[in-house]
């Protein structure tokens, strides 16, 4: 087993208008970083128009958690929609001389296995090497299980989906992209997913009882096969596309949701979800499903992950919370992300006011299109975040890191997303051991 340790920055506590700081954290403290393998679970070859074959493998880790009453180090995982491919990126898997797949200027995604059905996982950590030991499809009412693939929504938020062969895909109103999930005690999970952005009540054996979306999505989703709940906020539809919900936390006493988007809303227009730092953070009661509060995150500036600077100047919107954990009553642990770099914040939602009705975006304010130093005058408070961990000080802990469960008082396991294998990635994991609590 390789156990190393770093002195890493933590301590540093960041207020409202500061939390976008170019240099976070001001302490230092030892944390021990375990690498810890995950074998790999085959899908399949997948054959390209052009001849060009992908083995593609099982990427468990958009989401991570473990349940206090869970064998000791057992975590639970959730897969994302599926093995697929930006249009945008087509000509990185097709090459440029041939035939393309997606419409000439059409937005939309490749599914290399259309029928894919999302999935949960329950891993067992050992010291060095970690083991599957159950896995539950997600299914619809009906008993048939989910696609990933993407909603009937129109307008600008709408997508196509294709298949390898090029037929257009018919959108599916039950689909869905999961990102993060919590598991109850009465062995029930919630998951968090970015289409509607919506979160889904499922039961054990993976059936979804309801799912709960924004209030203005109901029609568009009329033909899907579970109940539908329009509770949320209707200007949480206002997600970019692929950006909806990525983090999901559960209050100790279960009575609560939290659950955050990857970035600041479309709101009103892409220019705001470019620029703003700003990211949401709902608590929902979870048996009602009303939101009882909107909170305000403000994510690192964009030039402070100095490992990510490359030859195209990076927007704000490339740092993304990927996921969030609780660790006590509105009491939140959130992963921040760039492409190589990730960071670990504590955040205390009970001193930070709730966004304001009229600063939400519900009564036509918008608080992504104010600057942050009106962000006061608005009655918008960031809450206060304190750095943790940062990988930029771990040098060997990399990958597209998206899941994080909470081990112990003092220990985390972060699961990367390996795309499916699609590049010849596999999963990584690592156990972060604390010197002291994360809660203080």
């Amino acid at each position: 087993m390789r156990r190393t340790f770093f002195a890493l920055c933590v301590g540093g506590v960041i207020g409202a208008g500061q939390a976008g700081a170019e240099t976070p954290g001001v302490a230092v403290t030892p944390v021990a970083v375990t690498p810890v393998a995950l074998p790999a679970l085959p899908l399949g070859l997948v054959s390209l128009p052009n001849g060009k074959g992908l083995n593609l493998s099982v990427s468990p880790g958009a989401g991570a958690f473990r349940a206090p009453g869970d064998p000791p180090r057992r975590i639970w995982t959730i897969t994302d929609r599926g093995p697929s491919v930006d249009c945008s990126e087509e000509r990185d898997v097709v090459s440029p001389a041939d035939k393309q797949i997606c419409a000439p200027g059409k937005r939309g995604k490749i599914f290399l296995l259309p029928g894919f059905a999302p999935s949960i996982y329950a891993i067992d950590i050992g010291d060095a090497s970690a083991r599957f030991v159950e896995m539950a499809a997600l299914k619809g009412a009906s008993g048939k299980p989910l696609t990933g693939i993407v909603n009937p929504h129109g307008g600008a938020r709408g997508e196509n989906a294709y298949a390898v062969d090029g037929r257009q895909l018919d959108a599916d109103p039950s689909g869905i992209e999961p990102g993060a999930l919590v598991r109850l005690g009465d062995g029930s999970f919630w998951v968090a997913e970015g289409y509607g952005p919506s979160i889904l009540e499922v039961a054990p054996d993976g059936t979804v009882r309801r799912r709960i979306i924004p209030a203005n999505l109901g029609e568009d989703l009329k033909g899907a096969d579970y109940p539908v709940q329009p509770t949320l906020p209707a200007v949480m539809s206002r997600r970019h596309t692929g950006r909806g919900f990525d983090g999901l936390a559960l209050s100790p006493d279960e009575s609560f949701l939290f659950v955050s988007a990857q970035g600041a809303l479309a709101n009103p227009d892409l220019e705001q979800h470019r620029t703003s730092p700003l990211v949401r953070i709902l608590k929902v009661q979870r048996i009602s499903g009303l939101v009882v509060g909107q909170y305000a995150y403000q994510a690192d500036a964009a030039t402070s992950f100095v490992a990510d600077q490359s030859a195209r100047p990076l927007r704000q919107s490339d740092v993304r919370v990927v996921e969030i954990a609780a660790i006590g009553p509105d009491k939140l642990l959130v992963l921040e992300r760039m492409r190589n770099v990730s960071r670990i914040y504590r955040v205390d939602l009970a001193g930070a006011p709730p966004i304001p009705a009229a600063a939400a975006g519900e009564e036509g304010g918008s608080v992504e299109a104010a600057a942050p130093a009106r962000w006061p005058e608005l009655g918008v408070s960031p809450a206060s975040k304190q750095l943790l961990f940062s990988s930029e000080n771990a040098p060997g802990l990399s990958g597209k890191l998206s899941g994080m469960a909470i081990l112990s008082e003092r220990e985390i396991v972060l699961i990367s997303n390996n795309d499916f294998g699609m590049d010849g990635g596999r999963t990584q994991m690592f156990r972060l051991t604390f010197a002291r609590p994360l809660t203080n």
